[in-house]
């Protein structure tokens, strides 16, 4: 069975949300997926087990602003 699980303020505690993480794979419901838009958290039921979580962030690429400026000058001449 899957269970759905709503926890706006996560990412401010991400040490508590391992903790919560690892206490709910004990009571047996394991984590499938992260919907970070949602902020729904998706378990699948299973054996109680001891499981380690751990949270890490992908770098946010950087936009290149030179190149974007450049596109909208051009787009700009165009419309004149």
């Amino acid at each position: 069975m899957m269970v759905k699980i709503f926890l706006p303020f996560w990412s401010y505690d991400v040490e508590k949300t391992e903790e919560w993480l690892s206490s709910v794979a004990k009571q047996g419901y394991h984590l499938v997926k992260i919907n970070t838009w949602t902020r729904q958290f998706y378990f699948e039921e299973g054996a109680p087990k001891t499981i380690t979580y751990r949270i890490g962030f992908d770098a946010i690429k950087v936009v290149d602003m030179g190149r974007c400026l450049h596109r909208r000058r051009s787009a700009t001449r165009a419309l004149q």
